[in-house]
């Protein structure tokens, strides 16, 4: 190879192959920069991850205990609302219009209360309204359907009854809840419950009962869901049957407190018969 051809090849070696190299060099040590930079970056982002999900259980612990205390502390704002030395029409009066705040309150923050205090309250109100002491006014006894109606969101049925009604009934939903459960039409004197429904589950709608379905109308196996009950008289046989976040409008009667003292007692009513 003559000198003239050496001479070439090492200009191309100065002037290309040795600057192309340092540019490698200094893009692998960028490289390498960002490539530590975005493995410290994710170590932070797991970190605050961490710290987040730290955070969240810390919150959903303290969400936990403030319920549990507005539980505490709605119960026994219950208890000094409706003491049981109440002995006339005033005191009843101005315990169930503290009682119907409460229960206002508890519904519209969506608060369960404990359903045995409930239905222990409950049960009390429906004790002093049948006692022969004051008469309660039929203002005072709308306080009584809202306990009833508030009871209802927190009953807790049988899971085993609810899970054979899912399984072997059959149910519909209406997408009014105004529009009226059922259509039963009126039954001939002296004749026993001659329209049955059996087995059925029924969502959002109004359960209206009256003295038009005299003697006409008996449930078995059912449950009630996002139901407006609203009872006025008649003949009616329920067995075996729920109601789940339903509300209640019972008339201030004999068969009203009884209806309402069921619906406390039992979580499932087993048998009560109102006529």
């Amino acid at each position: 190879m003559s000198k003239e051809q050496w001479g070439a090849i090492r200009s191309f070696v100065e002037k290309v192959i040795v600057p192309t190299g340092a540019v490698l060099v200094v893009f692998a040590a960028f490289f390498g920069a960002i490539t530590y930079i975005i493995r410290a970056e994710v170590a932070d982002i797991k970190g605050d991850v961490g710290t987040m999900k730290e955070n969240l259980k810390t919150l959903s612990d303290d969400s936990v205990r403030t319920n549990q205390r507005i539980d505490g502390l709605l119960k026994d704002a219950l208890d000094r609302a409706f003491p049981r030395t109440v002995s006339n029409k005033s005191d009843v009066h101005s315990s169930l219009e503290q009682a119907k705040g409460i229960f206002r309150l508890a519904r519209d923050e969506n608060i369960k209360l404990e359903p045995q205090g409930i239905q222990r309250f409950g049960l009390d109100v429906l004790e002093l309204v049948n006692s022969s002491r004051p008469n309660i006014s039929q203002h005072d006894w709308q306080s009584v359907n809202n306990i009833l109606s508030y009871y209802s969101i927190v009953n807790q049925v049988d899971p085993k009854f609810l899970a054979d009604m899912k399984k072997y009934s059959w149910g519909y939903r209406l997408t009014d809840r105004s529009k009226d459960c059922l259509e039963v039409p009126p039954a001939r004197a002296g004749t026993t419950p001659h329209i049955v429904f059996r087995d059925v589950t029924v969502e959002n709608c109004t359960l209206h009962l009256s003295n038009a379905m005299e003697q006409a109308v008996m449930f078995q196996n059912a449950v009630f869901r996002d139901v407006s009950v609203i009872y006025e008289g008649g003949h009616v046989v329920l067995d075996r049957v729920a109601f789940i976040n339903c509300t209640f409008q019972l008339p201030l009667t004999n068969t009203g407190k009884r209806f309402g003292e069921t619906l406390l007692a039992e979580n499932l009513i087993q048998h009560l018969e109102l006529r």
